[in-house]
């Protein structure tokens, strides 16, 4: 219900296999109470298939049309952090993003794999594949409405990756931390610093 939602909303897009109750979601939530604004803060648990979890975003963005919206996404949530940004030109702040998701898909091709926080079990096809690799080719026509940070320890994803895709963009690379990415508590005022003067322009 709309009546639910401030003027200022934050949503939380987790990573592969996680959940709307990570540790950074959770970080955020606590973090975004602290605040003089009312921000409501949305992070929904996202289904494994890319089809599926553009709909139920699109959908949310649709039903906040009008709002302040800012969107946070880490790894996976990342790459679609800045899909959605583009498409719905709204500001995404970025933790340690997958720059390319199809490879990750195509390693589970065929396979079944569970989501252990939700329960969730999904064979991925083909469709998925195609649908990652079409959103990879999403033209960055508003660089300003992102906020990439990343740190060089990150075990999982090669930060030299998005760091070349999102140079344009505001920018932040901490030297070491890991893919959890372990400055994200730190690094929360000048995430919200981002959404506001993003609000104000």
């Amino acid at each position: 219900m709309l009546e639910n939602y401030s003027d200022f909303n934050v949503i939380y897009l987790h990573g592969f296999q996680s959940s709307s109750r990570s540790e950074k979601a959770q970080v955020l939530s606590s973090f975004l109470k602290t605040l003089e604004k009312k921000v409501s803060f949305l992070a929904p648990d996202l289904p494994f298939s890319p089809d599926k979890t553009l709909e139920q975003v699109s959908v949310l963005l649709q039903t906040l049309a009008g709002k302040e919206i800012l969107l946070v996404g880490s790894s996976l949530g990342g790459f679609y952090a800045s899909y959605f940004s583009q498409r719905f030109q709204v500001p995404a702040v970025l933790i340690n993003p997958a720059v390319f998701a199809s490879p990750l898909f195509e390693s589970f091709s065929g396979q079944e794999i569970k989501n252990s926080y939700t329960g969730e079990k999904y064979t991925v096809s083909e469709q998925d594949i195609a649908t990652l690799k079409q959103m990879e080719k999403t033209d960055f026509g508003h660089k300003n409405l992102i906020f990439c940070l990343l740190e060089t320890g990150d075990e999982v994803l090669d930060y030299r990756q998005a760091e070349k895709k999102y140079q344009f963009c505001k920018l932040k690379v901490i030297e070491g931390g890991d893919h959890r990415f372990k400055n994200f508590e730190t690094c929360l005022p000048d995430i919200m610093g981002f959404f506001f003067d993003a609000c104000e322009e």
